[in-house]
């Protein structure tokens, strides 16, 4: 994991291993709009057309992006303050995944590769009256290093 700053566990993001192979979710998110770009090894969506508009749906109601992929398996973020409702209503008990909470507002979905297809679809189609959008890693950076902020000035 790397942290923006010492001791700051809110704005983790992982370092991935180098893949030749396109990730399962590639053509679905070139589909809508991704503009990729490689991050720690991998490649990942920088945007999907406004990093700004992104970070408001974050900010809002709730995104999700993907936050690491490697050989075994995929890891989704689910971000904003609608995602714990997106979490519980996306019915992901039958397949293998493993959700984290990070902090108040950030999820973390890890499942196979061979499953992520299915469960970026079922985030996806839950999340449709929730307000929903897909974010890329600037707007993903961006909204955890706000959260950031926001809970120190809170601590102050």
């Amino acid at each position: 994991m790397v942290g923006l700053g010492r001791g700051d566990t809110l704005a983790r993001m992982p370092y991935s291993a180098w893949s030749s192979q396109p990730g399962p979710l590639d053509d679905l998110l070139r589909g809508a709009g991704a503009r990729m770009h490689r991050e720690h090894g991998a490649t990942l969506p920088a945007d999907f057309g406004s990093s700004a508009g992104e970070l408001a749906v974050c900010m809002r109601a709730v995104g999700i992006g993907l936050l690491d992929e490697g050989e075994d398996g995929e890891s989704l973020a689910i971000v904003g303050p609608r995602a714990e409702e997106l979490v519980g209503a996306s019915s992901l008990e039958d397949l293998p995944v493993v959700v984290v909470r990070e902090a108040l507002c950030y999820f973390v979905v890890t499942t196979p590769r061979e499953h992520a297809r299915e469960v970026w679809q079922r985030l996806a189609v839950a999340g449709e009256g929730l307000g929903v959008g897909y974010v890329g890693s600037t707007a993903l950076h961006n909204f955890l290093v706000q959260m950031q902020l926001r809970s120190r000035q809170t601590r102050a």
